[in-house]
């Protein structure tokens, strides 16, 4: 039940910040997401945006996204989570499938990636390693 919550909060995080786009001086950004050579299936890529790092987030499906942006400098989080193969059984009759985040921290909680978003169309592919 406890990645489930966190993988919620994920998509509500996701959602939330993809509304702080405002009216129209965003950049459109597209590309690819892999994760050692495989493209990431689903997933979410966030890019915060100056000083007080305002973020745009978009959903990865099967290692594409696209994403409305603030042009600027950016700090880049990228997020997915996998099946482990693993089942909560902590309520009675029901067997969830446990999920894990398999991205590094590196590219996500301590983000190392930085890109700058120019105004117009930008193309920004990720291919993360362990």
């Amino acid at each position: 039940m406890r990645v489930f919550c966190v993988r919620a909060a994920w998509v509500l995080v996701a959602a939330a910040t993809v509304g702080c786009s405002g009216g129209g001086n965003t950049a459109t950004v597209t590309g690819k997401v892999t994760f050692e050579g495989e493209p990431v299936k689903d997933g979410s890529i966030t890019f915060k945006v100056g000083p007080a790092g305002k973020g745009f987030s978009a959903t990865i499906k099967d290692g594409s996204y696209t994403a409305q942006v603030e042009p600027g400098d950016a700090v880049v989080e990228i997020t997915a989570s996998r099946p482990s193969g693993k089942f909560d059984t902590s309520n009675p009759g029901e067997k969830t499938p446990i999920g894990e985040m398999y991205i590094p921290k590196k590219y996500n909680t301590s983000s190392t990636l930085k890109e700058t978003i120019k105004p117009g169309s930008n193309e920004k592919s990720f291919d993360l390693k362990k």
